[in-house]
């Protein structure tokens, strides 16, 4: 086979190779070749394919000088374990974070496959079976070629186990392994119930709303609880009001859209519901009623007390590092993990987790989670409010 007709199949499979790289990486979030990329991309197309071809002509020249064993397997093989081996030493120093356990890394490992063996998979293929369909097949191959081969598969192979393990030790993060008395421990959403405790679910905020301090009508034995939509401002406009019976379930709920106040919006003030900068109010909270009228109604029956949290009810058993958490628009580093919980209700213990305990404040720095708890007089349950958007019920176990 002459060097121009060499070069030009090399050349058409570098293009083959380069066309289904973009079409396989187009669709995948976050990659470089993103269809958002696309301009950049055929920019450096010329480039890439120049590189390709002269990647392919080394193989195929390996293979005409007695390096590669005439063999359709070997001819894929040796190009997927090279490959496989590169991208995994790419992955693993650029994009491999740190993990805690075993587990951990399992997840990063399934991920590169999933992300990329299929691609790497059809690569070799594609070069392999050209270089295999275009050589001379009488090329002389002697029995010392193919253990030649084997042992360099065999090589390739043992270099990527040991990169492997190697990534494990680098990137893994430096503590105390966890204690199995951990593992017991669920998280809130998998309704907790532990000794003489069990927390549930009450309500969640979702994304766009905050969920405020509860309040309590000690008259009636209910907690109020308002949804407001995420604002800087002191007095958030209102979205929702629930009201929370004896029972700790959710006996009533007012949306802001069934009252009728114009083009404004309602604030939540003290157990009224009033328009901004406005004197009246609905005073939906104590009587049902969803008809504004003048504050000056308001008589000594609707008290209504903000409930205070109780911080000493709550406490942090332990912290397990899991990742590093990026603060400050990635000017300070600080590590990210598990907290495990204690909470204390009526002389009873109950245990949960909370998963990636720090997250960014609206500012870009980071923070704990905050975990509020709120008792109320004269009732055997109470609250637990996580991020300001998700309420949990704290009462006894049935018996």
């Amino acid at each position: 086979m002459d060097n121009l007709s060499m070069n030009i199949k090399s050349a058409l499979l570098a293009a083959a190779i380069l066309l289904f790289t973009y079409f396989y990486y187009s669709g995948k979030g976050g990659s470089f070749l993103s269809m958002g990329s696309a301009i950049v991309f055929w920019l450096l197309c010329g480039a890439a394919l120049v590189l390709c071809t002269l990647m392919v002509r080394l193989v195929a020249h390996m293979a005409i000088s007695g390096l590669i064993y005439p063999n359709a397997v070997s001819m894929v093989l040796l190009p997927f374990l090279c490959i496989l081996l590169l991208f995994w030493l790419a992955y693993g120093t650029s994009s491999i974070p740190a993990f805690a356990d075993f587990p951990g890394y399992s997840a990063i490992l399934k991920g590169f496959f999933q992300s990329h063996l299929l691609y790497i998979a059809v690569v070799s293929v594609i070069i392999g079976g050209g270089l295999y369909f275009s050589l001379p097949k009488d090329i002389p191959a002697a029995r010392s070629l193919f253990n030649a081969n084997l042992l360099f598969a065999l090589s390739m192979a043992g270099a990527f186990v040991l990169s492997v393990a190697g990534f494990y030790w680098a990137k893994k993060i430096s503590q105390p392994a966890l204690d199995p008395k951990y593992t017991a421990y669920k998280s809130l959403g998998e309704d907790v119930q532990y000794q003489g405790l069990e927390i549930s679910l009450l309500l969640d905020a979702g994304p766009d709303y905050t969920a405020s301090q509860p309040y309590y009508l000690e008259e009636r034995g209910e907690f109020i609880i308002s949804l407001h939509y995420a604002s800087s401002n002191k007095n958030a406009p209102l979205f929702k009001v629930f009201k929370i019976d004896r029972q700790g379930k959710i006996a009533d709920s007012l949306d802001a859209e069934e009252l009728t106040v114009g083009s404004g919006s309602l604030i939540f003030d003290k157990g009224l519901i009033r328009p901004a900068n406005s004197k009246n109010a609905y005073f939906w909270v104590f009587d049902g009623a969803k008809t504004l009228v003048q504050e000056s109604r308001q008589d000594s029956k609707n008290k209504i007390a903000e409930l205070q949290k109780d911080m000493a009810a709550i406490r942090l058993e332990h912290f397990h590092k899991t990742a590093r958490l990026e603060c400050g628009s990635g000017s300070k580093i600080q590590w990210n993990g598990t907290g495990y919980f204690q909470i204390f209700h009526h002389g009873d213990t109950a245990r949960f987790r909370i998963d990636n305990l720090y997250a960014q404040n609206a500012d870009g720095g980071c923070g704990a989670r905050p975990v509020d708890y709120y008792p109320a007089k004269g009732l055997d349950f109470a609250l637990l409010r996580l991020d300001e958007k998700t309420y949990y019920i704290v009462k006894p176990k049935k018996k």
